[in-house]
């Protein structure tokens, strides 16, 4: 389905005869091109490989490999909480993997974000991730995996992840998540009814305790 909208959008230009893209941040500006730019061959690198490896888990997968999955959801938890625990105590990033840059003089890919939850400066947990919403994509996949596995370590461990990136994706991707997971088993159990508690205690929580928190997260998102 990438190919068709890839090849919309570039028609789509065409037909405008749009000459440049404004204000919309670029990850090279100095490319005045604006049908086919190099980016979109570079960044469709990230979907193949993202394809690939689903194809390969569709086909080949054995049972036998799940404990090397879980491992993945293991380092992304702990690395994750690693970089929230140092921001809490000395209140700067503790990320040492990402060294990506993007253009001259621009923030990192690996950016590291804050937010003021009451009287606490808080890093919004974003793993190895280049930013706390992409790392939705991934922690709300493994919580829903380690659920169905049943690490119940594991599964407390993504959702400190996930509440904690204080990302709006996040948060709607697990309530979707967690509605369609329902639907499939047609049962709740007492692990998704615990998480399903706890994720709506701390909403209400949010609201009346902090409501400026709770505006950046969710009201002026919306």
């Amino acid at each position: 389905c990438a190919l068709p909208i890839l090849c919309g959008s570039q028609l789509g230009h065409l037909i405008s005869g749009r000459h440049d893209f404004g204000e919309l941040f670029l990850n090279n500006p100095s490319d005045t091109r604006v049908v086919l730019r190099p980016v979109i061959f570079t960044q469709t690198l990230y979907l193949a490989a993202c394809l690939c490896i689903a194809l390969f888990f569709r086909f080949f997968f054995r049972p036998e490999w799940m404990r090397y999955v879980l491992w993945g959801a293991w380092f992304l938890a702990i690395y994750g909480i690693y970089e929230w625990l140092f921001f809490l105590v000395f209140q700067q990033p503790g990320d040492f993997l990402g060294n990506r840059t993007y253009g001259e003089d621009l923030h990192t890919g690996s950016w590291s974000q804050s937010i003021q939850f009451g009287p606490f400066n808080l890093l919004r947990i974003k793993s190895t991730y280049g930013e706390p919403s992409f790392l939705s994509a991934a922690v709300v996949p493994y919580l829903l995996l380690a659920l169905e596995n049943k690490k119940k370590l594991l599964s407390a461990a993504l959702l400190f992840c996930t509440v904690f990136s204080t990302s709006t994706s996040a948060y709607a991707g697990l309530a979707f998540a967690l509605f369609f997971y329902c639907i499939l088993k047609r049962k709740f159990t007492l692990p998704l009814i615990l998480i399903l508690l706890l994720f709506a205690g701390a909403l209400v929580a949010l609201y009346f305790a902090y409501p400026d928190t709770f505006d950046a997260i969710f009201t002026n998102k919306i």
